[in-house]
């Protein structure tokens, strides 16, 4: 069954049969973009990247990872946050200054073995903890001995130095006062002898200075069993004779006499 015509196609012949043909043969619409054909064309699956080597406006280069610069001397460097500066480091803690340091006590004549169980005491004076690694201990003919590292005093504070600590905890001198073995290993001839003759003496140095001082030799001729305390806490009278005492208190039940690790009981 034919299709009848429209009006239009009545009144305008040959309408009909263009309009049929163009319906019939017209090609799909374009949609792309237009694209000059005088560019060269585009491959969508190339990198976007810029190759390695290309300068960049930084005034450095690319590379294969990233982006370097470039330094005056020609090497390259990554960019990086810059690195959190290092802390500094703690001030090193002082040692005592003359008059700081005060020898208060000297056990130099024993009813136990000597020497192991010779000992002495430091008392601070200073305003804040001072280190005594360092120091040299000095005896009366000449033999020293240099404290080790790690040895500190704080402000008020008594501490006791034994030549050997067992000996010393088995006379009884209480092992929380005891801070320091200045013996360990030797032989009863060597290191620090705190000797009962006229040559007795036992000295606190800072190399060529010295900031305690007990000259103690020659003091008292029945010292046995008691050591001698300094009973004035001045070092400008501390190296004297009537600046100490002779202990008389035994300072635990069958003990010596003496305070070691704490302050004097001079009469």
């Amino acid at each position: 069954m034919s299709r009848p015509l429209s009006l239009f196609a009545l009144l305008v012949p040959g309408v009909a049969w263009l309009s049929g043909i163009g319906c019939a043969m017209s090609p799909p619409a374009d949609t792309s973009p237009d694209l000059d054909p005088s560019l060269p064309g585009v491959d969508v699956g190339s990198d976007p990247k810029p190759a390695p080597g290309t300068p960049t406006a930084e005034g450095g280069t690319t590379s294969g990872g990233g982006t370097s610069t470039t330094t005056d001397a020609g090497s390259k460097s990554s960019i990086a946050p810059d690195a959190a500066p290092p802390l500094d480091a703690a001030p090193a803690m002082p040692k005592p200054t003359a008059g700081e340091l005060l020898l208060t006590e000297v056990m130099y004549a024993t009813f136990t073995p000597e020497p192991a169980s010779e000992w002495f005491e430091l008392h601070s004076v200073a305003s804040s903890e001072r280190s005594l690694g360092g120091l040299t201990i000095k005896d009366g003919s000449g033999r020293t001995h240099t404290i080790g590292a790690g040895l500190t005093i704080a402000p008020g504070a008594y501490l006791v130095l034994a030549r050997d600590k067992a000996a010393a905890i088995a006379a009884k001198v209480p092992q929380s006062a005891i801070a320091y073995e200045y013996g360990t290993g030797l032989p009863d001839n060597a290191g620090i002898l705190l000797t009962n003759g006229a040559t007795g003496a036992v000295s606190i140095m800072n190399g060529a200075a010295t900031l305690a001082s007990a000259p103690y030799g020659g003091w008292y001729s029945q010292s046995g069993g008691s050591s001698v305390q300094l009973k004035v806490l001045d070092p400008a009278q501390a190296s004297a004779k009537t600046s100490w005492c002779l202990s008389l208190t035994a300072w635990t039940t069958g003990s010596e006499k003496g305070t070691p690790g704490a302050a004097e009981d001079c009469p």
